[in-house]
C-alpha cells in the first residue's frame, strides 16, 4: 500500500511539473508571439529630413526603442552619450532605435541640429502631432519606450537610475532599465521591470 501511494504522489508531482512548464511556456508565448498588422503599426511620422516613417511597423525586427526628447532639457541632453551609446551596442542586434522629438515649437531643422550637436545618429523623428507621445502615453523627456515586433509595450520609462531627482543625480547609475530591457527581449523574456518613472521634463503640450 505504502508502494502504492508513494507512486500516486509521484505521479501527482510529475503532472504538477508538466502543468507549470505548460503554462510557462504558454505565457512565454503570448509575451512574444506576433500579432497581425493593425491600426498602430502604421502610424506615420515625419523624420528630420521630412521622409515619412513608420518607426512601429514589424518588418522582422525583435524590438522598437524609441526615446522621446527635448532639445533644451538638460537631463535628455546629459544622456545623449549613453544613448548613443545603447544605439551602437544594440542597433546590430535586430533592434531600430529612433529618437522622438516631442516639442510641437521645435522645427525639423532645429532637431536635426540638435541631433548633430550632441553626437546622435540614429534616425530621428518630429512627433508635432504626439502620434507616438499619445500611442505610447509618453509623458516625460527623456523616456524610452521598448515595442515588441508585434507593437506590444514591453517597457516604458527611464534610460537608468542616474537621476534620483530634477537636479538629484548619482554619480554613477546603479540600473540600467532600459538595456535590461532589451536584454530581456532578445532572450524572448520578460523584462525585469516593465514600467519605471522616469526624471526629466514634461512633455510640451500641443499648440
Amino acid at each position: 500500500m505504502l508502494l502504492v501511494a508513494r507512486h500516486n504522489l509521484q505521479m501527482v508531482i510529475g503532472a504538477s511539473v508538466a502543468l507549470l512548464s505548460a503554462v510557462a511556456l504558454l505565457a512565454m508565448h503570448a509575451f512574444c508571439a506576433a500579432a497581425p498588422q493593425s491600426e498602430t503599426h502604421v502610424i506615420r511620422v515625419p523624420d528630420v529630413d521630412g521622409v515619412s516613417r513608420t518607426p512601429l511597423a514589424n518588418t522582422g525586427q525583435h524590438a522598437v526603442v524609441l526615446l522621446f526628447i527635448t532639445v533644451d532639457c538638460p537631463i535628455t541632453n546629459s544622456y545623449a552619450p549613453e544613448i548613443e551609446r545603447i544605439y551602437q551596442r544594440y542597433s546590430s542586434h535586430g533592434v531600430r532605435f529612433y529618437l522622438v522629438y516631442v516639442d510641437p515649437a521645435v522645427s525639423a531643422s532645429a532637431a536635426k541640429k540638435h541631433a548633430a550637436d550632441f553626437g546622435l545618429t540614429c534616425v530621428a523623428l518630429r512627433d508635432a502631432r504626439h502620434d507616438l507621445v499619445k500611442h505610447c502615453a509618453a509623458t516625460i523627456t527623456p523616456e524610452a519606450v521598448v515595442l515588441l515586433a508585434n507593437g506590444n509595450i514591453a517597457y516604458r520609462g527611464r534610460i537608468d537610475d542616474r537621476y534620483i531627482d530634477f537636479g538629484k543625480a548619482r554619480y554613477h547609475a546603479t540600473t540600467h532599465d532600459l538595456t535590461d530591457a532589451i536584454d530581456a527581449v532578445l532572450k524572448h523574456k520578460p523584462p525585469p521591470a516593465t514600467r519605471t518613472k522616469a526624471i526629466g521634463c514634461y512633455i510640451p503640450p500641443l499648440q
